[in-house]
């Protein structure tokens, strides 16, 4: 793409600016980058179609060119973990921000007061963006305080250029059956309560999906039902049944065109039967697709990996699903809680839909473990926390594998140890939160994986 070189960089003042939370949330204040009446340079030739306005490239003064990621909400500006050395400590980030379309721009220089704090950029009147620039190979932390109650094994989905957290677990909740209150946010920092109650069961271990542009609830804590939702707020029941049946910590993927679902577990021989001679734990290996989460086909019966579940979230990376550890819990006579009874170390592959599947590898490339969050971004996949050989022995170290198979560890991070928490890829980083009684944010920028810049 050829852009227009003719640019003016405009003015820049800082200016304290309220932005109102969401119901449910804080307000945050934003310095504010004012930019008006730009030259701009437009070609000669004309337009047939009318191409929106948008952001084209972004530098950092000492530090180059930037990547960058923009949901319409947001912008991250990505720069190499060296930046700030090159700056000098207590430097303040300067970047050139070009804005427009690709036959007319405009640059917008702007300052930040500090890495990771965000700056409201207006690119055109009506057209602003809260604007970070970050590290990549770093962590933050959000406080993210007085809005939803801590939970665990939740969904967390991106969709409508931000994240929709659904339902989830906590053992400090009076009713003990599992929230189904759904919440909603841009920017990670403001939070609104889209509805206390939606009308499917609560629940904590489903699994949760995006697909076809619509959110997705199926299965979990033994309930076969299946609904779905275009806003998080009016919902349908796709099937009061599916044959997929009971079970906790199933997985889903979207293909585009299918879900597919598989992994989980149940109890035999009653539902959550605990602490019994007879109790058994059992492990699910078979595989299922449907257009809609209405009508299900089942696409294998037994996958050649053992049956397994506690894994939160569906690895699916360059048109194959992955199946990455997992295990078994049961509350064995004597116990107090449960435990662990199996721990699985092996990788497998499928490339067709689940129909078949290949062995990808006998070691994780970190601890075995239950519990833990799993996702698939564009430059592969990310692992975190978990409990590794006993359910209360958690942890907080995060892994990332570029092929999906071959993992190693990210840099630590101030996250305490926990186990089922909720992960997303969110505007070119990885968002990790819940899975412990704090309801704070973790955020990595990865260094170096993903190919931006890229606008959302």
């Amino acid at each position: 793409m050829t852009w227009a070189r003719d640019v003016l960089f405009s003015l820049v003042a800082p200016l304290g600016v309220l932005l109102s939370g969401c119901s449910g949330g804080q307000s945050t204040a934003l310095p504010r980058a004012l930019s008006y009446s730009p030259v701009t340079s437009t070609p000669g030739d004309t337009l047939l179609h009318a191409e929106t306005p948008g952001l084209q490239s972004a530098a950092i003064d000492g530090c180059g060119t930037a990547g960058f990621y923009d949901t319409g909400h947001i912008v991250y500006i990505l720069v190499d973990r060296a930046c700030a050395s090159v700056l000098g400590n207590g430097s303040q980030p300067v970047g050139q921000l070009t804005w427009g379309t690709s036959n007319s721009t405009t640059v917008h220089s702007v300052v930040f007061p500090a890495f990771d704090t965000p700056v409201t950029v207006e690119f055109e009147p009506g057209d602003s963006r809260a604007v970070s620039v970050h590290r990549r190979g770093t962590w933050r932390t959000l406080a993210n305080q007085n809005t939803w109650h801590w939970r665990d094994s939740a969904g967390l989905l991106v969709k409508d250029g931000g994240l929709y957290l659904l339902g989830g677990w906590a053992d400090d909740d009076p009713g003990d059956t599992g929230f189904h209150d759904v919440w909603f946010t841009s920017d990670l920092q403001n939070w609104k309560l889209l509805t206390p109650a939606a009308p499917w069961e609560g629940r904590h271990g489903a699994a949760w999906l995006v697909h076809n542009n619509r959110l997705y609830v199926m299965g979990g804590d033994l309930i076969p039902d299946t609904w779905s939702s275009a806003d998080g707020i009016d919902w349908r029941q796709e099937n009061g049944a599916a044959p997929f049946g009971k079970r906790y910590t199933p997985v889903a993927i979207s293909d585009g065109s299918q879900i597919i679902l598989y992994e989980g577990q149940y109890w035999s021989p009653y539902d959550w039967c605990a602490f019994q001679p007879e109790c058994a734990a059992v492990g699910l290996n078979d595989v299922w697709r449907s257009p809609d989460a209405a009508s299900w086909e089942q696409v294998t019966a037994h996958a050649p990996w053992s049956g397994r579940g506690l894994v939160h979230g569906g690895a699916y990376f360059r048109g194959r699903i992955y199946v990455i550890g997992g295990g078994l819990k049961l509350a064995v006579p004597g116990a107090t809680i449960s435990e662990t009874v199996a721990q699985f170390s092996d990788i497998w592959s499928s490339g067709d839909g689940g129909a078949t599947w290949r062995l990808e590898a006998t070691h994780l490339g970190f601890p075995p473990r239950t519990h833990f969050a799993l996702t698939a971004a564009p430059g592969g996949c990310y692992v975190a926390n978990g409990s590794i050989d006993r359910q209360e022995n958690t942890s907080s170290d995060a892994y990332f594998a570029p092929d999906c198979i071959h993992f190693s560890a990210l840099p630590p991070s101030n996250m305490p140890p926990r186990h089922a928490s909720s992960i997303a890829y969110f505007n070119g980083s990885i968002v990790i939160m819940g899975g412990h009684t704090d309801t704070s944010i973790y955020q990595y920028f990865p260094e170096g994986i993903e190919t931006g810049p890229t606008r959302h």
